[in-house]
């Protein structure tokens, strides 16, 4: 009977179920990408896979599930594809540095112990990749996840005012302008019909928001558009 249920947990704890959720959480980050209105449920539905995800990386038979590659590949692309919803945004990103560190060491005490379980059946470079595949996944995923819902989450109307751009400037792959606010620079991305539509002297209407956790972040958009 000990057996029997043993196979059992194994069967129920498989790669393969860690795969599926990982994948899901790239589908709840594509669904937010394409369609606005449900970013609130994909962030949230992120949230609950990520830490469905370490809980069966501690529970599976074979430790330190997060570091595989076909799982931790998904969550990172999710993570990007959910703070890529945010483009056009420029938030103060240092109030979300502790609230990052401390949200990722919650998710990473259990797992290090999980991956020190696991530490005898692997050399210790091995390890050490391990440890930093897994660290490196949890906080940008932690990381990403705060600077989407600071936003996704606020109910604040914001503050407007009528700014000035001081400059536009390109690279090779983005476009960015210089709006001054309230006597200092914020530098925005912007798409490259904006670009090529806006000049150094022009007038735009910056939005400063409180943000769901406390960090400011700003949005900007043609005075004529809000006029109308």
């Amino acid at each position: 009977m000990v057996n029997r249920a043993r196979e059992a947990r194994r069967k129920l704890f498989t790669p393969k179920t860690v795969v599926y959720a990982a994948w899901g959480l790239l589908a709840a980050a594509l669904v937010a990408h394409f369609v606005p209105a449900l970013e609130a449920v994909a962030l949230i539905l992120y949230a609950v896979g990520l830490i469905a995800l370490c809980l069966l990386a501690l529970t599976a038979p074979k430790k330190g599930t997060i570091a595989v590659p076909r799982v931790f590949l998904p969550m990172l692309a999710a993570a990007f594809l959910i703070v890529g919803c945010q483009i056009g945004m420029r938030p103060d990103e240092s109030p979300l540095v502790w609230r990052s560190i401390l949200l990722a060491l919650i998710l990473l005490i259990p797992l290090m112990i999980s991956e020190k379980q696991a530490a005898a059946d692997i050399d210790r470079g091995r390890f050490a990749a391990r440890v930093f595949v897994v660290v490196g996944t949890v906080w940008i995923s932690c990381a990403f996840w705060l600077i989407a819902t600071n936003s996704v989450f606020d109910a604040d109307v914001g503050m407007s005012h009528i700014s000035t751009v001081t400059q536009t400037r390109a690279t090779s792959r983005y476009c960015y302008m210089d709006v001054v606010w309230d006597g200092r620079t914020l530098d925005f991305p912007v798409s490259k019909e904006d670009f090529s539509e806006i000049a150094a002297g022009n007038k735009v209407l910056v939005t400063e928001y409180d943000g769901f956790w406390g960090a400011l972040y700003y949005t900007w958009d043609y005075p004529q558009e809000e006029a109308d």
